[in-house]
């Protein structure tokens, strides 16, 4: 899964749109890709700027502002737009800061495909031995 995080106010977040837009839309069947908007007020924005956009992926936004204020799981953010790939496991593979070329987003989905992949499957929460 690949998450974009960005600010809609960000002139280099909304240019990003389109690289973004262009590798969900080639990819799109070995990875997610998921939006979320990392600034004040997002939930006010999000909308109207979904609309205009229209990206092929959805975008969401964190209420609480964990994210903003690098309380959340993927720590702080160093800008926007900021890029984590995550293999099928939700383990960090690689990152990327401001705006990708295509080759960036390829490198980093072809080492969460080397790592074992990116499909969603069940992990067992015992082994087959505690069971």
């Amino acid at each position: 899964m690949l998450l974009f995080f960005f600010a809609t106010y960000d002139p280099t977040s909304q240019a990003t749109f389109r690289p973004v837009s262009l590798f969900a839309e080639r990819r799109g069947d070995e990875t997610h890709v998921v939006g979320v908007a990392a600034q004040p007020d997002a939930e006010a924005f999000l909308g109207a700027f979904e609309a205009a956009v229209g990206p092929p992926f959805p975008l969401g936004y964190d209420p609480d502002g964990r994210v903003r204020r690098g309380e959340s799981s993927v720590g702080a953010l160093p800008g926007v737009p900021s890029f984590l790939m995550l293999d099928a496991r939700g383990e960090t593979v690689g990152s990327h800061v401001g705006f990708p070329s295509a080759a960036v987003l390829d490198a980093l989905l072809d080492a969460a495909l080397a790592r074992g992949g990116v499909e969603e499957r069940e992990v067992p929460l015992l082994s087959p031995a505690l069971r």
